[in-house]
C-alpha cells in the first residue's frame, strides 16, 4: 500500500523514499528539500567574509587569519540555520499541510518530534562553538544567546500570533532581524569582542536591507503560481509596488554596501562598480517580473535580487585580503 497522499508532485525528495526506508534516509530526503546542501556553500560565502572583516576590524595593522576553530564556526553557524528551519516547519505545519502535501514532513516520513530530537546536537553544538571561540561565556556567547532569544521568540510569534498574522508586513518585519542578528555573532566570531562603530552600523544596515529584499523576492510569485492559502507579498501588496518596495530596499542595501567598499579600501575601483552593477541588475530583474510577471521573469527577479547580499560580502571580503591579505593558522 502506498504512503503517498493525494495530490504528491513527483520528483521531488519525498518520492524517492518511503516508511520502509532507513529514519536516516528520510531525514536526508527532509534535508534535500527543506536544507538542501547549495544553500550551505552559499552561507559559507557570507560566513568567511564576516569573520575575516570582524577581524580585520580589531587586527590594526596585521593581516587577519582564520583557522581550524573557524571551521567549527560555520558548523555552529549552520546549526543555527538548521535550527531555524526545523522552528519554522513546526510553526507552519498546518498550512503546509494545505499547500505542500508532497513534501517529506507532510507525508509523515519524518515527523515533527524527529525534527525536534535533531536539535539535541544542533544546538549544543552552537553553545560549544561559542564557548571555544570565547574560552569560557564571552562576547561571541552573548551575541549567539540574543540572537537565539530573538528565534525563540519568534517561534511564538512574539505571543501575539494572532494579529500578527492578520498584518502581513508586520509579520515579515518582525523575521528580518534575524539577519544582522545573526551576522553581528559571526562578525563577533572574527573579532573576538564585541565591536561598534560606523563601519559595523554600515554592515548591519546593509545586511537588515538586502535581507529584508531577498526575503520579499523569495516571497513573491507570479499570478499562476500564487496558492489560495498562502500570503505572499504580491498577493499582499500587488506585484508592482511588491517590486517597488523590494527594489529600494535594494537600492538602500546597495548605497550602504558601497559606502562600506569604500571605507575599507583594496580595490575599491572593482568593487565598488561590481556593487552598483549587482544592485542595478537586482533593480531591472524587478522591473522585469513587476512589467510582465511569469515563472520565468519570478525566476530571474529572485536570482537578480536574492543573489545579492551574497555578492556584497564576497565584495568586502575581496577588498580585506586586496587591504590587509589573508592567513591561515
Amino acid at each position: 500500500m502506498s504512503d503517498a497522499v493525494p495530490g504528491t508532485l513527483p520528483g521531488g525528495p519525498a518520492d524517492s523514499v518511503s516508511m520502509s526506508d532507513p529514519w536516516i534516509r528520510r531525514w536526508a530526503a527532509w534535508a534535500r528539500e527543506r536544507f538542501p546542501p547549495g544553500r550551505a556553500i552559499a552561507m559559507l560565502l557570507i560566513f568567511v567574509p564576516v569573520v575575516v572583516f570582524g577581524r580585520w576590524l580589531v587586527a590594526a595593522a596585521a593581516t587577519p587569519a582564520l583557522g581550524w576553530l573557524d571551521v567549527a564556526g560555520y558548523l555552529g553557524f549552520l546549526g543555527l540555520l538548521y535550527t531555524m528551519r526545523v522552528i519554522d516547519e513546526h510553526k507552519d505545519y498546518e498550512e503546509d499541510c494545505v499547500n505542500y502535501p508532497e513534501r517529506v514532513l507532510q507525508r509523515g516520513l519524518v515527523t515533527k518530534a524527529q525534527l525536534r530530537a535533531t536539535l539535541v546536537v544542533a544546538v549544543p553544538l552552537q553553545v560549544g562553538v561559542c564557548i571555544a571561540y570565547d574560552h569560557g561565556v564571552g562576547a561571541v556567547t552573548a551575541t549567539w544567546a540574543l540572537t537565539f532569544a530573538w528565534l525563540l521568540l519568534l517561534s511564538r510569534e512574539l505571543f501575539v500570533g494572532d494579529w500578527l498574522r492578520r498584518h502581513f508586513m508586520i509579520y515579515a518585519t518582525t523575521h528580518v532581524p534575524m539577519f544582522p542578528l545573526m551576522t553581528y555573532w559571526v562578525l563577533t566570531m572574527g573579532s573576538r569582542r564585541l565591536t561598534g562603530g560606523t563601519d559595523v552600523v554600515l554592515l548591519l544596515a546593509m545586511t537588515f536591507c538586502v535581507g529584508f529584499a531577498g526575503e520579499m523576492a523569495r516571497k513573491m510569485r507570479s499570478p499562476d503560481r500564487e496558492l489560495d492559502h498562502y500570503e505572499t507579498y504580491t498577493k499582499v501588496l500587488g506585484t508592482q509596488r511588491a517590486c517597488v518596495v523590494a527594489s529600494a530596499l535594494l537600492v538602500a542595501g546597495t548605497a550602504f554596501a558601497v559606502v562600506l567598499l569604500a571605507r575599507t579600501g583594496g580595490i575599491v575601483f572593482v568593487t565598488v562598480p561590481l556593487a552598483v552593477a549587482t544592485g542595478v541588475y537586482g533593480v531591472v530583474t524587478a522591473a522585469l517580473f513587476a512589467r510582465g510577471p511569469s515563472a520565468k521573469t519570478e525566476k530571474l527577479m529572485f536570482g537578480g535580487i536574492g543573489s545579492a547580499m551574497v555578492t556584497f560580502y564576497v565584495l568586502l571580503f575581496a577588498a580585506v585580503v586586496a587591504e590587509a591579505g589573508l592567513a591561515w593558522t
